[in-house]
């Protein structure tokens, strides 16, 4: 049996994520999500989405 953590690791991310999608690969709620500093993107009034790459900046950043 796998370790699903494992598998996510190895998984590609896509480039365009949802706020459900950054919420499981940080493995916060989506109250937490809203209030972490990760550039996200507006599509229309109540759509937002989150670039892999800013997610990626983000943990770089806390990584440091």
């Amino acid at each position: 049996m796998t370790d699903p953590a494992h598998e996510l690791a190895i998984q590609p991310i896509k480039p365009v994520l949802t706020r459900a999608e950054v919420c499981e690969v940080l493995g916060v709620s989506l109250r937490t999500l809203d209030r972490l500093p990760i550039k996200s993107v507006s599509i229309g009034r109540r759509t937002r989405r989150y670039l892999a790459k800013h997610v990626l900046e983000y943990l770089e950043g806390l990584a440091q």
